[in-house]
């Protein structure tokens, strides 16, 4: 069964941890310039005194328009200061001065414009060591809140390196906070623990603000783990150690957490009073808030605040009232979203997660109100919101789809290529090997920080806003279509399913997540598994129970309305993006005997993903890449399509030998069987020529189908390097046979189906609202209309066999879905063997049908 990591938060307050990092740590992190401003320390500077003015005079300039202009008026403005500064050799007063603007820009949210000043401080000469720690610090809490948490990691213990060699216990302090937050974004809680520890150890309450923000951490992990009396008292402190520093921000959070932990422990009229304290302390920020970042907080905390009075309304059953506070916190995220967090996908993937909980409570108080029309829509605002974004953008750009790779990226990307090519050489001596893996580790690393800046500086044509589906045109599509809709939403303590036809929505109510997880998890276990052929009987007896109990359970009443050969589109949530629906079972029949059944995002999908083409198609109908070679003279074979990537958190580099990765010598006769089917109007490659550079070199935009049958990684820690294998033993090449899921994106394809004809492509991490981050959605945003992927490893015979039937379908021009459908049922009442759902279930139709 495919390894999937979902991200979900528990119910909390606050908005995100990234946010909330910004809370705990942004009072103990000092900048820079609480050194001096820069006129405070030019008599310790040298070069001439006009020279020194000048400088100051265009850094002024420049930190009073970096609240009003875009960067692209302020970058000028402080690179003549800077110029002057490094001729004077006042290269501290810059450092000063670079840290205040990106301070400035970290109050805003504008975390890209921020991380563009602080290493402007690390790229001075000649700076004390507490300088280049707290720009450190800096960097790392600007990555900590764009959910680069391992980017994030590495410059808190550079911080924390430079202050141990100079022995400052404050700075060290602030390093080992940040990295106890950035374990607890990662959910790593016992690292956390390991290092709040420390931290007090260090420092002694030599500092409240740290004190602070180290129960603030330890509060929110006590809470998740159901220790609602000690959260208490940790928030408690939390909220003395900020009224007493007059901390307006840290206050209202503070009152948030309080409230969060009452309503936990059901001591609501107390929720209540504090988050009614959160809110006026934040609407007291409203007519205050004069500068962009003054409002940017004001509508951060605002949010904050209303959800948490929202939640408590809702708890004394005032539900109108609650419902108008869900109203007015959903418009201050958006806001948010758009604001701040469009930036890169991952910063983009991780808010949006981050504030699903909170659009899903909203949703359940209509859905109480008798509003379900009204629900629904609101999901659909909520979900796939990244994702359709990112398409809509790349739909109305030029043919080259998407903006120009920077030049420090594609350096960085060359480097990242070469040096994981060289890692693969046999004639490598350990300490050889060890010195080109850090050489790698810290090309990847600057070449991660390149594409974030370069995604941020071009996030206008990344990010297009669109208009969700609304339910009447969803109803028009579908009655056009012969189709019918079930999108599930899964609660803490229910879930919903809505049923969409042309007669109308329908909605029924359903366990709480846990409960459908651990029914799920156990008819998964046993779809998932390959049978003993002695048992094939016994093992579908087992799987027919265990499905028809899960059918029940998702479907309910609404199984009423599923008149046999409606063609079925689900819109899963959660652990049901990993349950091939076609193996559930009804009346003693597999689903997929009754209904053809595709899957999507979100329901909104349907409308980007249509082909929008008119007259003559001139594309060619295949294109195929299989059997790469990975060795010479390799002679493995007849293996799993599947290899491990590395557990490192920020590359996916192979830790593998070349030579251990298994040959897929049969996908070579599978590919030349699907060529068959379309004589003259498909093109192939194999073996040798089937590599990453010729994958790139095609136009793929001239094919209907491609199809990549070879080994993928999917790497569960740092899923956006998850990758295809397509190497090669031609070393005079800059492509390294890596075909990573940022490549993937950078694709210009214009197909109706992209096969993954691999195991456990569908792979990647479970976002909360998202879906599956993984292969799938990238070529998605590429510009595939259909991804087929599978959900476990099977045989490379049995794969051959159903993608064989599955292409004998689709050059009849039957659909995605329903050429897969046929393929699956040849597969069920053919061999003994392949009736079990091991072998046909674990392929599925993601995108248009």
């Amino acid at each position: 069964m495919s390894k999937k990591r979902l991200i979900r938060r528990a119910p909390s307050t606050l908005l995100a941890f990234s946010l909330a990092c910004g809370a705990m740590l942004s009072t103990v992190l000092q900048p820079i310039t609480s050194f001096a401003a820069p006129g405070d320390v030019r008599k310790r500077d040298h070069g001439p005194p006009t020279d020194n003015k000048r400088a100051e005079s265009l850094f002024e300039s420049a930190l009073s328009k970096a609240e009003t202009d875009e960067p692209a008026v302020v970058r000028p403005l402080f690179a003549q200061a800077l110029q002057l500064w490094i001729a004077s050799r006042a290269s501290e007063t810059a450092a000063q001065a670079a840290s205040k603007i990106g301070d400035c820009y970290f109050a805003a949210t504008k975390f890209p414009e921020s991380l563009y000043y602080y290493k402007q401080v690390l790229e001075l000469n000649d700076l004390p060591r507490s300088t280049r720690a707290r720009a450190s610090n800096s960097i790392a809490r600007s990555y900590l809140d764009l959910y680069e948490s391992e980017l994030a990691l590495r410059y808190y213990n550079q911080g924390l390196t430079e202050a141990s060699a100079i022995s400052d216990l404050s700075i060290q302090a602030v390093a080992l906070t940040g990295i106890a937050g950035a374990y607890y974004q990662q959910r790593e809680n016992q690292k956390a623990r390991k290092f709040i520890r420390e931290v007090r150890q260090l420092q002694r309450g030599l500092d409240p603000n740290i004190d602070a923000a180290l129960a603030e951490i330890a509060g929110r992990i006590l809470l998740k783990e159901g220790s609602f009396k000690p959260a208490h008292k940790s928030f408690e402190t939390v909220l003395a150690v900020h009224q007493r520093g007059g901390d307006i921000k840290g206050q209202v959070i503070a009152l948030c957490l309080l409230a969060d932990a009452e309503m936990a422990s059901g001591e609501i009229a107390a929720a209540l009073q504090h988050s009614n304290q959160a809110r006026n302390l934040a609407d007291d920020q409203v007519p205050r808030a004069k500068l962009n970042s003054e409002k940017t907080r004001a509508r951060l905390l605002r949010f904050n605040a209303y959800l948490a009075l929202a939640r408590a309304l809702r708890a004394t059953g005032d539900r109108n009232a609650a419902e108008a506070k869900y109203q007015f916190a959903r418009s201050q995220v958006v806001a948010l979203w758009w604001l701040c967090y469009a930036a890169t996908d991952r910063s983009a993937t991780g808010f949006a997660a981050d504030y699903q909980a909170a659009c899903n409570e909203h949703i359940d108080i209509l859905i109480e109100q008798g509003r379900i029309v009204d629900a629904f829509e609101e999901l659909q605002r909520a979900r796939g919101k990244t994702i359709q974004a990112l398409i809509t953008a790349r739909r109305l750009r030029e043919a080259s789809r998407r903006h120009e790779e920077s030049a420090t990226v594609r350096k960085y990307s060359s480097a990242v290529s070469q040096l994981r090519t060289r890692l693969f050489s046999s004639k490598l001596t350990a300490q050889q090997r060890a010195k080109i893996d850090h050489e790698f580790r810290e090309a990847e690393m600057a070449r991660e920080e390149a594409r974030i800046a370069s995604d941020s500086e071009n996030s206008t044509k990344q990010f297009q806003s669109y208009q969700p589906i609304d339910l009447a045109s969803l109803k028009n599509y579908l009655k056009a279509n012969d189709e019918s809709l079930v999108e599930f939403m899964l609660g803490e303590k229910r879930s919903f399913a809505w049923l969409i036809s042309p007669t109308g929505p329908t909605l029924i109510t359903l366990p709480g997540r846990a409960h459908i997880e651990k029914q799920v998890k156990e008819f998964l276990s046993l779809i998932s598994s390959r049978p003993a052929n002695n048992e094939i009987d016994e093992a579908i007896r087992n799987v027919k129970i265990h499905g028809s109990d899960l059918f029940k359970m998702l479907f309910g009443d609404l199984s009423k309305q599923l008149p046999a050969a409606r063609n079925l589109i689900i819109v899963p949530d959660g652990i049901l993006h990993n349950v091939p629906f076609d193996a559930l079972v009804r009346n003693d029949r597999y689903l997929l005997e009754d209904h053809r059944i595709s899957y999507l995002i979100s329901a909104g999908m349907i409308s980007l993903l249509q082909d929008g083409r008119t007259g003559e198609d001139r594309r060619m109908d295949f294109i195929g890449f299989a059997d790469p070679l990975f060795a010479p003279e390799d002679e493995s074979s007849n293996r799993n399509r599947t290899v491990k990537a590395s557990d490192s958190p920020i590359r996916a580099i192979i830790s593998i030998d070349r030579n251990s990765v298994p040959r897929l010598k049969r996908t070579r006769d599978e590919v030349q069987d699907i060529a068959k089917q379309f004589p003259g109007r498909c093109r192939i490659y194999l073996g040798a020529d089937a590599t990453e550079e010729a994958l790139k070199k095609e136009n793929l935009s001239l094919f209907k189908r491609i199809h990549i049958a070879t080994h993928n990684l999917v790497d569960t820690e740092s899923v956006f390097h998850s990758m295809v294998l397509l190497l090669t033993l031609d070393d005079n090449t800059d492509e390294d046979g890596f075909l990573e899921m940022s490549e993937v994106s950078e694709l210009n394809l214009d197909c109706d189906l992209v096969v993954l004809s691999a195991c456990q492509t569908g792979g990647g991490q479970l976002v909360e609202g998202e879906g599956i981050v993984g292969l799938s959605r990238a070529f998605l945003y590429a510009g595939a209309r259909s991804v087929a992927v599978s959900l476990w490893n099977i045989t490379d015979a049995s794969t051959a066999d159903l993608m064989k039937n599955f292409y004998q379908e689709l050059s009849q021009n039957v659909g995605n879905a329903e050429a897969l459908r046929d393929a699956k049922l040849k597969s069920l009442k053919g061999r003994a063997e392949t009736r079990h759902p091991y072998y046909w279930a674990p392929f599925i139709i993601t995108g248009r049908p």
